[in-house]
């Protein structure tokens, strides 16, 4: 099957030891039944490995420490389980992240996640439009549903609205949620900052910026920091608008992907205008981190969202 990424995709390597901010810490680690098997064997009885691995109605998990480390991170930062066994050992949402992928009928995107430091600095800083690149399988591999064309039309528009550089940035935010057919409303930040710390949350530092950030004005930000905030809001209508395809409803997904763009936008006037020289990376990372990776906040986002343009 045809495998399609983003065209900044294959820079992408883990910095492993250099990362500042580990998936190694702070994540629920699930171990599946396969690679607990081959943990087991690997083991050999010895419990090195298995006594590592916790076990709950029949799902496996590593057993992270009180700061949710994982017990095979090592002082170095580095995985014990790749030093002695190689990488080809991981359990898959291991040796996946922090890649997600989208799947149609007849092809897969994958895509690299904002939760990442280093996938976010090669995403914020990519200087090329956005485009696409084969990384397996034949062209003809990608025959549309009629579900999939409306979706990717209207994802392709709202990557072009965003990167529209004639446009003041808060008019392309307006002009995605009309696309969304939803009237623009004056969304209130502290309110919305409310709602969110309300969701469950993975890092007490999110806890920190939305507080620190909710009395502050905003600001109009330079040209340099409005080109990497179109960067990852490119990536955000990416990577949610094929929720459409899951949920069979094309404006929450344009919804919930607008309201990604506007919320970063947000966070990085404020940041900018209480620090000029804020950490983009940081606030995009922790952004991705608290709401791409729980199915439920999202859910729960997109029905809030719903009920307030409905």
């Amino acid at each position: 099957m045809k495998l399609i990424a983003p065209s900044y995709y294959p820079r992408f390597s883990c910095i492993a030891g250099a990362c500042k901010h580990s998936c190694c810490i702070g994540w629920e680690i699930a171990v599946d039944k396969e690679s607990y098997e081959r943990f087991s064997r690997l083991d050999g009885g010895s419990g090195k490995i298995l006594n590592k691995i916790g076990e709950a109605d029949g799902e496996y998990f590593f057993r992270t420490d009180a700061n949710g480390k994982c017990p095979f991170l090592n002082a170095d930062g580095l995985c014990d389980l790749i030093i002695e066994y190689g990488e080809s050992v991981l359990c898959p949402i291991c040796a996946d992240h922090p890649r997600f992928r989208s799947f149609y009928e007849t092809f897969t995107e994958i895509g690299l996640g904002l939760s990442c430091e280093e996938a976010a600095r090669i995403i914020l800083n990519d200087q090329a439009p956005f485009s696409m690149i084969a990384l397996s399988g034949r062209s003809d591999e990608t025959a549309l549903t009629e579900d999939e064309e409306e979706m990717l039309s209207m994802r392709e528009e709202m990557i072009e609205i965003l990167e529209d550089g004639s446009l003041p940035f808060e008019e392309r935010i307006s002009a995605l949620f009309e696309l969304a057919d939803s009237v623009t409303k004056p969304l209130k930040f502290k309110e919305i900052a409310d709602f969110l710390l309300s969701l469950e949350r993975l890092d007490a530092s999110w806890d920190v910026l939305l507080n620190e950030l909710r009395d502050v004005k905003p600001v109009k930000l330079p040209a340099s920091i409005v080109l990497p905030l179109q960067k990852a809001c490119v990536y955000f209508v990416y990577r949610h608008m094929p929720r459409a395809l899951i949920y069979d409803d094309l404006y929450a997904a344009a919804l919930l992907s607008s309201f990604l763009c506007y919320f970063l936008w947000q966070l990085f006037s404020r940041a900018y205008a209480v620090n000029p020289s804020f950490s983009m990376v940081s606030v995009a990372r922790l952004m991705s981190g608290e709401l791409e990776y729980s199915d439920e906040n999202l859910d729960l986002l997109t029905d809030m969202l719903i009920d307030l343009f409905a």
